[in-house]
């Protein structure tokens, strides 16, 4: 599944972040206390320059912000949030972690965080919509981030018993 297409408007700011998924848990990033939205928790990622395509941004962000590779799979949400005269829409993919090892240059803290402790992290407000089919993904038995197409797979809710790891890779 694809991403629907930006609303249009001069002060729109297209923004991506990356749904990095190990089997049945989720990376996260705290934002740190100099960003905006301070200590808020996040799907890692960042701004889609102009005349770049959103996975290109996306692998191009978690490569600066946290020294990562990886790739690109399907768009599972989007959120948006108006910030003063301007609105950031915020993309959301499904992201394999294929290679690096994650140093933080701009977030405070980062963890794995399964179906069950998501919720009770302190999202930042654009990333809030996207939860909910995150939730789903991670409950059922995922299959692989790169082939979820059909939004339909996505769709029972249900709590995972999994215990969550704080500062590995699985």
């Amino acid at each position: 599944m694809s991403a629907p297409p930006l609303p249009t408007g001069s002060t729109i700011i297209h923004v991506v972040g990356a749904a990095i998924v190990s089997g049945d848990r989720c990376l996260a990033a705290q934002r740190s206390a100099l960003m905006r939205t301070p200590l808020k928790w996040e799907f890692p990622g960042g701004k889609v320059e102009p005349g770049e395509a959103a996975a290109q941004a996306l692998a191009r962000e978690l490569r600066e912000e946290l020294g990562l590779e990886v790739i690109v799979g399907a768009w599972i949400g989007r959120g948006q949030v108006r910030e003063g005269q301007r609105e950031i829409v915020l993309d959301v993919y499904l992201t394999r972690w294929v290679s690096g090892d994650l140093r933080l240059r701009e977030h405070a803290a980062w963890g794995w965080f399964d179906a069950e402790a998501i919720p009770a992290l302190d999202w930042a407000l654009a990333d809030i919509p996207v939860l909910p089919p995150l939730i789903a993904h991670l409950a059922g038995t995922p299959p692989d981030p790169l082939e979820t197409t059909d939004p339909n797979r996505c769709a029972d809710l249900h709590a995972s018993a999994t215990n969550m790891s704080h500062g590995s890779r699985r």
